[in-house]
This record gives structure tokens, C-alpha cells and sequence, in this order.
């Protein structure tokens, strides 16, 4: 069961590496963005609310890393030979 009061030590670890992955996503010219993201994981609160963010900076990491792997993979073109 899940204590709403108190976030294990164990998973405000993880939430502040969490705090970072998201905070690597962000461009650091974006600076609202970035206040954003912290003021965020200020506001967390419960072990509830660090769970959910942590599954939320995941599934943003995953995202990211798709959209990074689409953008590398080079296009069959003219002159190319696909295998």
C-alpha cells in the first residue's frame, strides 16, 4: 500500500533522477520551460505524485529517444541500394 504522507528515501532518489532526464529533454535557452519542470518537482508532495512523475519523465524519455532513432535512420533514395 501506498503512504500518501511520506516519500521512501529509496523513491525520492529516483524522483530526483528522474528531475534530471527531464531536465536533459529541455534546451537549456528554454529557461521557463526548465523553472517549469523544477517548480513541478517542487510541488510533489506524496509518494502517489513521485511515482506518477517518474512513470511520466519515463514514458518522456521513451518518446524522445523514438523521435531521436526516426530522425537518424537515413531515407532509401535514388542511387541507394536497400537490403
Amino acid at each position: 500500500m501506498i503512504d500518501e504522507g511520506v516519500i521512501p528515501p529509496q523513491i525520492r532518489g529516483f524522483l530526483h533522477v528522474a528531475l534530471l532526464k527531464r531536465l536533459s529533454l529541455i534546451p537549456w535557452l528554454r529557461r521557463r520551460a526548465r523553472r517549469q519542470a523544477v517548480e513541478e518537482f517542487l510541488a510533489i508532495r506524496t509518494e502517489r505524485e513521485a511515482r506518477e512523475y517518474i512513470e511520466a519523465t519515463r514514458a518522456r524519455v521513451r518518446a524522445a529517444k523514438r523521435a531521436a532513432r526516426r530522425r537518424r535512420r537515413p531515407r532509401a533514395g535514388p542511387g541507394t541500394s536497400e537490403r
